[in-house]
């Protein structure tokens, strides 16, 4: 696995987007203060899922976003990329290249991709486990962190070890593996309780079922019933009404002729009814005249009375004329006969008059016995309409009740039929209900199973965390040993600087030289070095090569002869001494040594040195 790039935009002093390739030797970010060495370290930490703002130099994590300047305007996002060659498949995923990219908003939403997918901050972290990658990995030592890590807490240092030594996925694991299994537990407890439910629900249900049954055949066997009696009624009612539609067809044929009957009385009323105006208006007129003829008599008799009167008079007045008497005796007679003509008029006008009267009578009579019979018929009628509306009555009752009737059957089948299907919900949330509860017996072997297995695991682990503590403290006995070897280094790295510096364990000429070659660096450059410096023995072979060498150690390797023979030139010059050159081209090996046979012989010095 290696670090091939990282392409960063936004990211703290980065405005524009830059990317960085990293090639397979050595690379450095070199340059001055404040120009963003340490922001591409803060870069890598953060697209690993570093959380502490504190961490990445900064008071919030809105902090890493470019903030803007002067020139620049302020990002509203920041993004990191990197990506490493994983052709060793160390990174477990099945990808020949791994890029790693985050993103951050100012809102405060983040996220994180993994070659190109949307992923949790989980998977980022687990992707990296034991790969000494990571936020908490050791890969990225920032400024100050050896000084954290020698005087930090043990916890702290213990938890680099578990990183380097692999044992943190593990770890990691466990605490997954506790997790899901007090998750487990939870919902096994859960399940109980379901389980407890639902059995007390099953066995509430089934005594429900058993009732429901028993109900529904009661049910059906009132249903059976009443649809039977429906079923007679409704016979009834349709002959009722049969027979009621008879009898109103009949009473419609009667009515049909007594309205004929009434019209004919009708038409025959009519003209003795005119007849009797007629004869009315002639008795009135008569009665009229009569009565005029009666004033008339009246009146005569009046005269009649005064001539009379007048008659007594002149007889006792004898002394009037005859002639006034016989004037009197003329208007009498006048008088008289008018009476007499009068009452003749008289018993004519009565004569007329009574047989007016009787004809009056006997056409009142007709007239009666014809309103007596029309009233008769029009009684009839009125019966037969009373008759028809009671009959129409009951034919509207007979057919409510015939559509109640319908009603109550239809009702009744709907019933039979909602009771059919209510049976079969309770019996499918029965089958349902017996369902659940082996699923859950199922998930709960399953889980006593998968908890049995984790428990093996945890012992598993337990065990390999037990073995990897013991492991880690003898690693840190001998990581104490290391740091006490590393501190004896140091103090011989120190005293060999010193040598180095000064030149300590070589001749005065040696040491004259080199001192000289740090004035004039042409001289240096022409200077491989001594010859024991440049050679390197194992230690077995240290003794000999000591002896047979000898002082020819402290010679001064050089290049060619041609610089050997300037460097004599200024060694003369500086009077510095007698120094054993030795140009490169002159160091040969004789290949006809190589025929020497010796028992005594390990090896020539050229194999080893």
């Amino acid at each position: 696995m290696r670090l091939k790039s990282i392409e960063i935009n936004g990211f703290k002093s980065f405005a524009d987007k830059i990317k960085l390739d990293f090639e397979t030797n050595i690379t450095a970010i070199i340059g001055p203060n404040g120009s963003g060495k340490s922001n591409v370290a803060d870069a890598v930490r953060w697209v690993l899922g570093e959380q502490s703002a504190k961490t990445l130099r900064g008071s919030k994590m809105e902090d890493v976003i470019f903030s803007g300047t002067d020139h620049k305007i302020k990002k509203n996002y920041s993004t990191v990329s990197i990506t490493f060659d994983n052709s060793d498949n160390i990174i477990p995923i099945d990808f020949k290249e791994v890029t790693i990219a985050r993103k951050l908003y100012r809102s405060g939403e983040s996220d994180y991709f993994i070659n190109k997918s949307n992923v949790r901050l989980k998977e980022v972290r687990e992707l990296f486990l034991d790969t000494g990658i990571g936020r908490e990995g050791y890969s990225i030592i920032g400024q100050g962190r050896i000084e954290e890590i020698i005087n930090g807490k043990s916890e702290d240092r213990r938890a680099i070890f578990e990183e380097a030594s692999g044992i943190s996925k593990i770890k990691y694991q466990k605490n997954e593996s506790q997790k899901k299994l007090f998750k487990a537990k939870d919902n096994l407890t859960r399940l109980r309780d379901i389980i407890i439910q639902n059995e007390n629900r099953y066995t509430f249900l089934k005594g429900q079922s058993i009732k429901a049954k028993t109900g529904i055949s009661l049910l059906q066997n009132i249903e059976k019933a009443e649809f039977s009696i429906s079923y007679k009624e409704y016979n009834y009612l349709n002959s009722n009404f049969n027979k009621f539609t008879e009898t109103l067809k009949i009473s419609k044929e009667e009515f049909s002729d007594i309205s004929k009957e009434l019209d004919d009385v009708k038409i025959k009323i009519a003209p003795l009814k005119e007849e009797l105006n007629n004869i009315t208006s002639l008795v009135e007129k008569d009665i009229k005249e009569l009565n005029k003829i009666t004033s008339q008599k009246n009146d005569i008799v009046n005269k009649k009375n005064v001539l009379n009167e007048r008659n007594k008079f002149i007889k006792l007045n004898n002394e009037q004329s005859l002639d006034i008497k016989e004037e009197y005796k003329s208007n009498l007679e006048k008088i008289n006969s008018e009476i007499a003509e009068i009452d003749t008029q008289i018993y004519e006008k009565s004569k007329k008059l009574n047989i007016l009267s009787k004809d009056k009578n006997n056409l009142k009579d007709m007239f009666s016995n014809k309103i007596e019979e029309l009233e008769f018929k029009t009684n009839i009628f009125e019966n037969l309409l009373i008759e028809k509306e009671n009959i129409e009555n009951s034919i509207n009752d007979l057919e409510t009740e015939k559509k109640a009737s319908e009603l109550i059957s239809y009702s009744i089948k709907k019933k039979i039929e909602e009771n059919i299907e209510e049976t079969k919900k309770l019996n499918i949330e029965k089958l349902e209900l017996e369902n659940l509860v082996y699923k859950n017996k199922v998930l709960l072997d399953s889980y006593l199973k998968e908890q049995d297995n984790k428990n093996l695991k945890i012992n598993k682990y337990t065990i390999s965390i037990n073995e990897l503590e013991e492991e880690i403290k003898k690693l840190k006995s001998k990581n104490s040993i290391i740091s006490n070897e590393i501190t004896l280094k140091n103090k011989e790295i120190l005293m060999l600087k010193h040598y180095i510096r000064n030149y300590d364990g070589y001749s005065k000429s040696i040491q004259d030289l080199f001192k000289l070659c740090e004035k004039e660096k042409d001289i240096k450059k022409m200077i491989c070095g001594t010859f024991g410096d440049l050679i390197s023995v194992e230690d077995k072979y240290k003794k000999a090569i000591d002896t047979v060498l000898s002082s020819n150690l402290q010679g001064v390797v050089v290049h060619n002869d041609l610089e050997a023979k300037k460097i004599i030139e200024k060694i003369k010059e500086n009077k510095i001494g007698r120094i054993n050159l030795f140009p490169i081209s002159k160091i040969l090996f004789k290949k006809e040594l190589n025929n020497l046979k010796d028992n005594d012989i390990l090896s020539f010095a050229n194999t080893v040195i």
